[in-house]
């Protein structure tokens, strides 16, 4: 693939991101090969299953939230260094009012529902209130200081943010398991964890300023007009995190209410395998770009984006056929060796279905990297959003009717199709709109 295009400047920072990105790919194999048998060693199953629903309850309550810092990033970047302070203000101030909210439901849920969880009746915790609330004090240490990571990036430095994360998260999530050799009391890790966000944010800041990367949050920069631009130009990322939740979360929540949970481990495991990994695969050339996009727009480098644009189709055209060929060759190998031959009675076809699904997902992302990088998605994830909550009505109805677990991924990958029409039209009038617009302004 010709990469000439891209100067010696440009071709270190990818080559740096391009590592950076990978570390998350390696941290998530990592995590998912250690982390659950290390618990369930040290903890038991019992205390394992606790910790991670109390772990689980921040994130669950605060599936609503908007995050604000992706499309900060990128508007900082669009906008030029002079309006960092002004935009990571903004930013600031609307992440603090949905910790705020969050705080909120998650007191509420624990004060009123707290003693209806049936996990709860069974075991007694000690100092289970307080564990909570030190456990929602690290979930608002992490979204605070996520906040001012994603936004960092906008010097092109993604890596940064990358191995802080990664290293943390890495850490973390051997050292719970880890404490379980030392103690059985669940404050203990809950206090670990707390520690570990305080040394994450006192990092953060240290990295950052060695790296000439510092904000200033400046009351008087704030104002209503700017406030409700970001709002709304976060509105768009929001439609498209919900629907990715819907396709993760969602089909889980539809598998255990219509299966067995025999079911929905082998579908969880096979996703895991042929859906996820990929998409981890595709994110890395995909994330690298949101700081190269708007870069060389901004630069009216209308060659250079066209070029980076064509590099990164073909480097997932390239994905996509490497994954295929591997999963239908020894797919099946694999997933059976990975899960001891737990699930070798059902049948391949599941595994044929999923590639496919993952396929045309990936497709109709590459469609929507343009629009996303450069803030100006428009309403279209808001209706691809409607596509994926009408697709997941119509799977529940069909369940009602043929308990089939082929309808499922059948009705996906026509959800997926359509979605892909809209993107494909969406990304080519965008190209021809700004890319016309730039050679007028020439």
């Amino acid at each position: 693939m010709n990469i000439i295009f891209l100067n010696p400047v440009d071709r270190k920072r990818i080559l740096k991101n391009i590592f950076g990105q990978s570390s998350d790919l390696l941290t998530s194999i990592v995590i998912q090969l250690l982390f659950i048998p290390l618990m369930l060693i040290t903890w038991g199953p019992k205390y394992t299953g606790i910790w991670l629903f109390i772990t689980s309850l921040p994130s669950v309550i605060s599936f609503w939230k908007l995050s604000f810092s992706e499309a900060c990033r990128q508007q900082i970047i669009l906008s030029g260094e002079s309006s960092k302070n002004k935009i990571y203000s903004i930013s600031l101030i609307l992440t603090l009012l949905v910790i705020i909210i969050t705080g909120l439901f998650f007191f509420s849920v624990n004060l009123f529902y707290l003693d209806n969880f049936i996990i709860f009746k069974d075991t007694k915790i000690d100092h289970l209130n307080f564990i909570l609330v030190i456990i929602f004090i690290s979930f608002s240490l992490e979204i605070l200081n996520n906040n001012t990571l994603v936004i960092s990036q906008y010097k092109g430095k993604l890596y940064i943010a990358n191995y802080i994360q990664n290293g943390f998260l890495l850490f973390g999530k051997l050292v719970v398991p880890l404490s379980g050799f030392f103690t059985d009391k669940i404050i203990f890790a809950a206090f670990l964890i707390l520690l570990l966000k305080i040394l994450k944010y006192v990092f953060t800041k240290y990295i950052l300023y060695k790296n000439e990367i510092f904000f200033t949050f400046k009351k008087n920069l704030l104002k209503k007009s700017e406030i409700k631009k970001i709002f709304n130009k976060s509105l768009k990322f929001y439609y498209n995190d919900v629907s990715v939740i819907l396709n993760t979360s969602g089909l889980i929540f539809i598998l255990g209410t219509f299966f067995s949970g025999e079911i929905v481990a082998y579908v969880t495991a096979a996703n895991s395998l042929f859906r996820f990994f990929v998409i981890k695969l595709y994110s890395i050339p995909t994330r690298i770009l949101s700081y190269e996009i708007p870069n060389f727009f901004k630069k009216n480098q209308i060659l250079k984006l066209k070029n980076i644009l064509n590099l990164h189709k073909k480097i997932t055209y390239l994905i996509i056929v490497l994954f295929l060929i591997i999963s239908f060759l020894i797919g099946d190998f694999v997933f059976n060796t990975w899960t001891s031959g737990l699930f070798d009675n059902y049948e391949n076809i599941i595994f044929f279905l999923i590639s496919l699904e993952v396929t045309i997902y990936i497709l109709f992302s590459n469609q929507l990297t343009l629009g996303m990088y450069l803030n100006k998605l428009s309403n279209i994830t808001f209706l691809s959003l409607i596509i994926t909550v009408i697709s997941y009505i119509l799977i529940i109805i069909t369940l009602n009717i043929n308990l089939n677990l082929e309808n499922i991924f059948i009705l996906l990958i026509i959800k997926n199709l359509i979605i892909y029409v809209f993107y494909l039209n969406f990304n080519y009038n965008l190209r021809k709109r700004i890319f016309n617009k730039i050679i007028d302004n020439k």
